[in-house]
């Protein structure tokens, strides 16, 4: 726990430092105190990389985010700030890191669908499977094919999630039959991990191999939390409990409600509606500036540019010629399903004590908006999953449709807020 201490502050200390073109080895060796054989050992240990691979590695992240937020850098410019001293080395490391030059990948993030499932992660799988080389890389359709052949219901939103936020499927050489790993890197050394088995002991295997803080592993079950724990402990896993997070699915449209209010309607929104949406979404408690940015260039993605699959989906709640709010969603596509992954409402707040007056009244209203949304959805095809309902007091899962897919389940073994 020490060391974990002491890599999280090197860490710290290469993200604040990590466009300064000296930076080295040296300087974060002797950040932490210690000397550089020694320092990078465990620095190797915890994260997987050699000090100044991680300091790479983060370099190009940084451009890489730069230029999804900004198209006017030049690439010389970038480079000279991540430490490189031409054009050229610059774009051999990127493209080494991301599978696209520089110019292509800001390309691609502007004019295009860019996503991060379409970018190569050659590097992350490399250094997994040096670590760990009882395992194998696994194509990502074979291993959306095998989830949707076993259970469409329960997996189409994690296979749209993988087609879309990429990461490294592996499974184990002498257990391919038992299942396999999907790992996505968050950033900063921390990597969630999905694991995909029926069978205990590959579970277990997993579970005491990918660990926290470094590895944030969830799995797929179906047995109650009594059996789990048993089964698991008897493996040797530490636990104090198994946490679970029920998914829940809609396939089939409700009923129409009553109208909460007799002048709200839904309307799908789109790019035109885009000073409608920044004037109400201005005046929704908490909502950034930068996503109200995010969603009007998306909007502008699709139906300008022609981006017809982006995944952007807006509908506007409307009183009389008045948006008051919008439902929010996710439409993610692949190997032959469509599903939603996710519904988000927000509304004007400045309306709600003269027009939705009484927690009955703006519960009414919260049910209609997301059971209208479903219902359009349910229209295009998709599957529509929600993650939320434990989290949302207004509204349970029977009451607007919604059934559970099933338990997507992590182990507390005692540490505190390991996954936020």
């Amino acid at each position: 726990m020490e060391n974990q201490k002491i890599v999280e502050k090197a860490i710290e200390y290469v993200h604040d430092h990590a466009t300064e073109g000296n930076l080295s080895i040296e300087d974060v060796a002797k950040n932490a105190g210690f000397s550089i054989d020694y320092f990078n050992s465990i620095f190797l240990s915890h994260t997987g990389f050699n000090v100044m691979e991680y300091v790479r590695y983060e370099r190009l992240k940084w451009a890489a985010n730069r230029m999804r937020k900004t198209p006017h850098d030049k690439i010389l410019d970038l480079a000279l700030m991540c430490g490189y001293d031409s054009h050229e080395s610059f774009s051999r490391a990127f493209k080494k890191q991301y599978g696209l030059t520089p110019s292509e990948f800001r390309h691609r993030a502007w004019n295009g669908l860019l996503m991060q499932g379409d970018l190569k992660n050659d590097q992350f799988a490399k250094r997994l499977l040096d670590e760990f080389p009882e395992f194998e890389w696994m194509d990502l359709d074979e291993a959306i094919d095998e989830l949707l052949s076993k259970n469409p219901i329960r997996h189409a939103q994690v296979a749209v999630c993988m087609r879309a936020d990429g990461g490294v499927v592996l499974t184990e050489k002498e257990h391919k039959q038992d299942g396999f790993l999907w790992l996505r890197d968050l950033g900063s050394t921390k990597i969630q991990a999905f694991f995909f088995s029926d069978n205990y002991d590959r579970l277990a295997s997993w579970l005491n191999r990918f660990t926290p803080p470094r590895f944030y592993p969830y799995f797929y079950a179906e047995d109650t939390t009594s059996v789990l724990k048993k089964e698991l402990s008897a493996r040797g896993v530490p636990l104090q409990n198994v946490i679970r997070h029920s998914q829940y699915v809609c396939r089939r449209k409700l009923s129409r409600n009553p109208l909460p209010h007799p002048k709200l309607s839904m309307r799908a929104l789109t790019w035109d509606d885009r000073d409608l949406i920044t004037g109400c979404l201005m005046n929704s408690f908490h909502f950034p500036y930068q996503k109200i940015q995010w969603i009007n260039y998306s909007l502008k993605k699709r139906d300008v540019m022609g981006i017809t699959d982006h995944p952007i989906l807006v509908f506007g709640l409307f009183l009389g010629e008045k948006l008051i709010g919008i439902v929010r969603g996710n439409l993610l596509r692949t190997n032959g399903v469509i599903a939603n992954t996710y519904l988000c409402i927000h509304f004007d707040e400045r309306l709600f004590g003269t027009v939705f007056q009484g927690d009955d009244a703006f519960a009414r209203f919260v049910k209609w908006s997301f059971v209208e949304a479903t219902g359009r959805i349910l229209d295009l095809g998709a599957l529509c999953y929600d993650n939320l309902f434990q989290k949302r007091k207004l509204l349970s899962p029977t009451e607007v449709g919604y059934e559970r897919a099933g338990d997507l389940c992590r182990i507390d073994s005692g540490e505190t807020n390991w996954f936020g």
